[in-house]
């Protein structure tokens, strides 16, 4: 195979690819203009994409209301919103923050705050999972803690600690609602 791309005597012939039919076509008069969604696949590959581009074409014309685009990007913002209160509440509970995460905690969720932050021994870092949105203006957010656990007398171990904070966003500002530990995996059981 080496031999046939680099000799000059085969290089003078015409080749296999060359002596096919070429795949791009000029529109003619059974052009893409003509053609049905139905007989796409019996076109050459270039006029099936002008087909196909003609039909997509059609869908950015689509009218969006105003009042739809203005929702969507107020949801988009409320969920933002969302995500940068639960971080900063994260990294406060990770560095032992108490009176920092108390203070964007609403007054009903103070007990669940501090909770949360007795369930973790030796937090390390935080990681924001999932958000999405809530009837009304709350939003959830899952938040990963990694902390160094220990059970008994043994060496601290990794574990994934899940939350679901649920934060009302307003006009005024974000608070936290409600925070609510996700179900975690027991210990596994050590060796007898």
């Amino acid at each position: 195979m080496v031999k046939g791309i680099f000799d000059k005597h085969e290089a003078g012939k015409e080749s296999q690819r060359e002596s096919r039919m070429p795949l791009a076509a000029t529109p003619t008069e059974s052009g893409p203009a003509n053609q049905t969604a139905g007989s796409i696949a019996d076109q050459p590959a270039d006029e099936a994409f002008f087909a196909l581009a003609r039909e997509l074409s059609g869908l950015g014309e689509m009218e969006v209301s105003r009042a739809a685009k203005e929702r969507g990007w107020a949801a988009l913002e409320r969920e933002s919103k969302a995500r940068n209160l639960a971080a900063n509440l994260a990294d406060l509970v990770v560095t032992r923050n108490t009176a920092g995460a108390r203070a964007l905690v609403a007054s009903d969720a103070q007990a669940s705050l501090a909770q949360m932050m007795a369930t973790l021994e030796d937090p390390s870092t935080y990681e924001l999972t999932d958000s999405g949105q809530l009837p009304g203006d709350l939003t959830w957010v899952t938040v990963l803690i990694k902390d160094r656990a220990r059970k008994g007398r043994s060496r601290p171990r990794e574990v994934s600690r899940r939350f679901a904070i649920k934060v009302r966003v307003t006009s005024l500002g974000a608070v936290v609602t409600a925070i609510d530990a996700i179900c975690q995996k027991p210990w596994p059981r050590e060796p007898r």
